[in-house]
Parts: structure tokens; sequence; C-alpha cells
């Protein structure tokens, strides 16, 4: 995923914003302790009262909690981290972990799609910028979170998103490109699907890289962008329809 004045200095990583429920069937939401009661007691048994506030809060504060110790112990352990150690971490019984996310595949996808939420709140950010240097700061936003995220960040492109968030940051992608190219920082024969493309190779390099950390990636980077520069030789071959 990536890409005539020195290279912006690496943005810090960004962190994952809590913005929808995952995919699949909706839980229902919880409060904030995990007794394990279930409510079939009294007049009325069987029927859901309304949420109160008080509720609604608890079971935001949980899943929030969740998310980040999911972030935590995914980077730390890996994918074949077990969710008893993320309810662990996050301070929730194991119960309420699984009435948010049903099964581990339920909470990858709401990871993936609370990072794309975030770098797509990100590029939007750059959009505008005067130097010209907002694609290939958010390129560099990019490479610096899959470094961060190694330990799971493979289960994360496979991970289901959904299309509105998807989309609309391959169209923020696509305007920092035209704004990159009118302030003549990117060759003018450069399209979307290149820059796509690019993103989707550092998947690779990132793995190959491990010992060696984000310098490797950012290196790899620089090379990729020198090609993007203005000057450089024609392209032999025509652009690659979008994909």
């Amino acid at each position: 995923m990536s890409r005539m004045p020195a290279p912006p200095s690496t943005p810090a990583p960004v962190s994952e914003s809590s913005l929808a429920a995952p995919p699949g069937p909706a839980p229902a939401a919880v409060s904030g302790t995990d007794t394990g009661a279930s409510a079939g007691t009294g007049p009325g048994a069987g029927a859901e009262a309304p949420a109160t506030p008080r509720l609604r809060q608890d079971a935001a504060r949980n899943r929030d909690r969740i998310i980040t110790a999911a972030c935590e112990v995914f980077a730390e352990r890996g994918i074949d981290a077990n969710v008893e150690e993320i309810a662990r971490r996050a301070g929730v019984g194991v119960g309420t972990l699984y009435r948010r996310f049903p099964t581990k595949e339920h909470l990858l996808a709401q990871l993936a799609e609370d990072l794309l939420r975030a770098l797509l709140d990100d590029a939007r950010a750059e959009l505008g910028a005067t130097d010209g240097a907002g694609l290939e700061r958010t390129l560099r936003r990019c490479a610096a979170v899959q470094v961060s995220k190694r330990g799971y960040m493979m289960k994360i492109y496979e991970a289901a998103q959904p299309d509105e968030p998807r989309m609309a940051f391959r169209e923020a992608l696509a305007e920092l490109l035209v704004e990159a190219q009118q302030a003549g920082t990117i060759r003018p024969d450069v399209t979307i699907t290149d820059i796509v493309m690019l993103m989707w190779s550092l998947r690779g390099v990132v793995d190959m890289s491990a010992p060696a950390g984000l310098s490797a990636v950012e290196r790899y980077l620089d090379l990729l962008l020198a090609g993007l520069r203005p000057g450089a030789a024609p392209l032999a071959h025509p652009p690659v329809p979008n994909l």
C-alpha cells in the first residue's frame, strides 16, 4: 500500500478508534460486570428491559477494553493467542467477551474495521496540505501501522471489511494522489491502482523484515517513492486497470 523535497518525518502509528459493531449477528449489550446471572426471575421474566444509559456506557467501556486488550495480546503473541487471555487483560469475563464477539473472527473483523477507519480519518486530515506530501505521509503511516501490528496483520487483511470505509479510503488516496501530482511531487502517469498495489506490496516486506523493523520498511518505501517522483524514466507498460 505507499506512495523534490526530502521525505517528511515518519508519523507516529495511529491508534484504532471504536466506531462500529462487528459483522454477523449483533451481540446483545452487556453490563459492566459479568456475573453469569440470567434474567429469569420476578414478574415479566423473559421480556427484555430497555438498556439504561448506564448499561450502554458499561457495554461501550467493555467493548473498548476488549479491543485494546486484543490489539496488545495479538501483537505480543500472534493470532493464536486465546480469548481467555484477552478477556483477562481487558478485565472482563469471558462470557462478556463472547457476547460481544462470538468468535475470534468477529473480533478480528472489528479490529480491521477500526484500523481502516482510523487510517481513513488520517488520510482525510492530509487533504489540502500545501506541501503536496500528504500522500507520502499517509503511505508512511500505513507502513508504520503494519509494522506495529506484525503479529496479526495478515489476519487483519483477511478479515471481512465493510465496503463503505474501504472505498472511502481508496477515494481519499485518489484525492491525495491528485494533489501530489498537482504539486509536482508525484509523476503524472501514476494511477490510484498503482498506489493501491504499492500498499499491498508492503505486506511481504513487513513480514520479511521483522528483525530490522520499521527502518527496513521505510527504506523499501523510499525506493518505491523515488520511482514515483517526476523526472524518472518513462514507464514501459500501460496502467493496470482498476482493481
